[in-house]
């Protein structure tokens, strides 16, 4: 009885107890901080990728609005003015193309870790999984189908990587998908991307030069203030900078009957612009504006173009050359004017040819002769312009469209046609056409 009475030793039982629940506590906390580690570190990498992607893409849109995809290129980086996007873009890509360049994601380099295999990552790249971005530029379709309203990730993986419908109108859009991967975190988002056009500054007046001149002595009207307007333009002549009051003398506005400018009275000084608009019209902002949207649509022309070359559309931009005489014939519509640029060059119309729209000439070739020359029964209706100290002569005929009980002259005036006066003006993202990418599109 005495020995079952001692308690010597008991506390060491209690110690082991003890100490092997303070183990097992240890070893549950251990283990959640792990996983609590693991978790914290995967949400990271996720948010990093994230970034990643989302700062790929903003790269892409910003490579977009220096640069449209044209509506002629090919698959494959071509040459300029066709300048194709490539299926994708990444790092090695380094703004070949108009991709994004490395420097504009030096915040996210890319490396050659190699994630273990199974690994998710990018479903339209079924290669190994690594730390870095890519992009991809898809065709959207034309403005209101299907496809330009809503992502669809079959479609959009195996459509042209560039705006192959952009000469309809309304069909300026592409889906910009972008997928960044960070620690073998894989995430993509995409957003729809408009091209934008910026209006122009440019003087409304149904002629704007140094000089003019018509070669008709009859009654008929070749200079036509209101044309198919309901307003009456004012006449723009520079006379080589010698200061006049108007009506400008002779030498620099050339017709022999008042009743050859018409409505307006060209003995009136109201009929004429007081100080004329200024030379050269565009600066060289606005010209490479419309240049970028010419060689987009697929209306750029790098030297003189044939007889046969199509010139409608809003922008046509030609550069033309010493010697260059482009031969107008008819273009374009009443309901759709056009806006034709030539850099150097001349232009002549002949027979019963109607061009719709705005003619600009730069005059680069600084000549003192003709830039424009209507001849036979050719037609003008919209607007003549044209910089430096070259002339237009306006023609003879008299033809131009009916208006009812007369003609309406060579050169008649179109409001309307000064609307299409464009430039590129970049590339935006649709309002709330961004959003995250199930893993598996």
């Amino acid at each position: 009885m005495h020995r079952l009475r001692n308690e010597q030793g008991s506390a060491l039982m209690m110690a082991v107890i003890i100490l092997f629940i303070t183990l097992g506590l240890g070893t549950a906390l251990m283990m959640t901080a792990d996983g609590q580690k693991a978790s914290a570190s995967n949400q990271q990498n996720g948010e990093n990728a994230y970034s990643m992607a989302e700062a790929a893409l903003n790269a892409q849109i910003y490579s977009l609005s220096v640069k449209w995809p044209t509506a002629t290129n090919a698959p494959s980086p071509g040459s300029s003015p066709d300048l194709g996007y490539p299926t994708s873009c990444n790092a090695a890509s380094n703004g070949a193309s108009y991709c994004p360049s490395t420097s504009d994601l030096a915040a996210y380099p890319s490396n050659t870790q190699t994630c273990p295999a199974n690994t998710p990552g990018d479903a339209w790249n079924p290669g190994p999984v690594r730390s870095s971005w890519t992009t991809y530029v898809r065709d959207a379709g034309t403005a209101g189908s299907a496809q330009q309203q809503f992502f669809n990730d079959a479609t959009e993986e195996s459509a042209l990587p560039y705006n192959s419908s952009y000469t309809q109108p309304g069909s300026n859009y592409l889906w910009v998908r972008a997928v960044g991967t960070v620690n073998c975190k894989t995430v993509a988002v995409v957003a729809e991307v408009s091209m934008q056009t910026l209006a122009l500054n440019f003087p409304q007046m149904v002629l704007n030069a140094d000089s003019f001149a018509v070669t008709n002595h009859g009654n008929k009207t070749i200079l036509d203030t209101q044309g198919v307007s309901s307003t009456i333009s004012q006449i723009s002549v520079r006379c080589g900078g010698v200061a006049y009051t108007p009506p400008p003398p002779s030498s620099c506005a050339t017709y022999y009957k008042s009743t050859q400018i018409s409505p307006s009275d060209p003995t009136q000084a109201s009929t004429w612009a007081n100080p004329p608009a200024p030379s050269p019209t565009l600066n060289a902002t606005q010209l490479a504006a419309v240049k970028t949207l010419a060689q987009q649509n697929g209306t750029y022309f790098s030297g003189c173009p044939g007889s046969s070359a199509n010139l409608a559309g809003s922008p046509v931009y030609i550069e033309g050359g010493a010697g260059c005489t482009v031969n107008l014939g008819s273009e374009n519509s009443l309901s759709s004017p056009g806006f034709l640029v030539l850099v150097n060059g001349a232009i002549s119309m002949g027979a019963n040819s109607t061009y719709y729209g705005v003619i600009y000439a730069l005059n680069q070739g600084n000549l003192s002769t003709p830039v424009v020359s209507l001849g036979g029964t050719s037609t003008v209706v919209g607007g003549i312009d044209a910089d430096g100290a070259a002339s237009l002569n306006l023609g003879s005929s008299g033809n131009g469209l009916d208006c009812g009980d007369h003609k309406c002259g060579d050169l008649e005036f179109d409001a309307a046609a000064f609307n299409s006066i464009v430039g590129f003006g970049g590339a935006d993202e649709t309002p709330n056409s961004f959003r995250v990418l199930p893993a598996n599109q």
